[in-house]
């Protein structure tokens, strides 16, 4: 029931939508893979010890992955703003065909697929950067490690 509902939700933003959903859903799939992977290896690192016994390799794939979150929740908004102008596209060429006849629905389906891709975009992009900030404070914690002890004993 929810499924269908959020489809249909979804499919009112048009392919412009889609495309925020599916990035959406990959944005969050890379976050918390990454998110989860640098908090088991911060508990993982004896005190003191810091960033010198992780692998370099590790370190660059993080550094890698963590420029592609940033890269991708970049575009979140810019894909909400080109659904906006597609539907207001929508609503003018809406206008145009149907300036005899009654274009109240026309005006109306192209202005909630210009109001719903941009309020999509936004509802994505917001936790998507709370989870960019805990990433980079997990990986600014495997250089100082001894800082953060604390912390990491209230969590658990």
């Amino acid at each position: 029931m929810l499924l269908k509902e959020m489809t249909s939700i979804i499919s009112i933003g048009g392919y412009v939508g889609w495309m925020i959903l599916c990035l959406s859903w990959f944005i969050y799939w890379l976050a918390f893979n990454l998110l989860f992977q640098l908090r088991s290896e911060v508990t993982k690192c004896p005190k003191g010890a810091g960033a010198k016994l992780l692998e370099q390799p590790f370190l660059a794939s993080v550094n890698r992955r963590i420029r592609l979150l940033s890269l991708l929740l970049k575009t979140l908004p810019l894909l909400g703003l080109l659904g906006t102008i597609v539907g207001m596209l929508k609503t003018f060429e809406g206008l145009a065909k149907d300036a005899s006849a009654n274009p109240l629905p026309t005006v109306t389906n192209g202005i909630g697929e210009a109001l719903l891709t941009t309020e999509l975009a936004l509802m994505m992009v917001l936790p998507g950067y709370g989870l960019q900030f805990l990433i980079q404070y997990y990986r600014r914690c495997l250089k100082a490690p001894p800082k953060i002890e604390p912390l990491l004993s209230k969590a658990r």
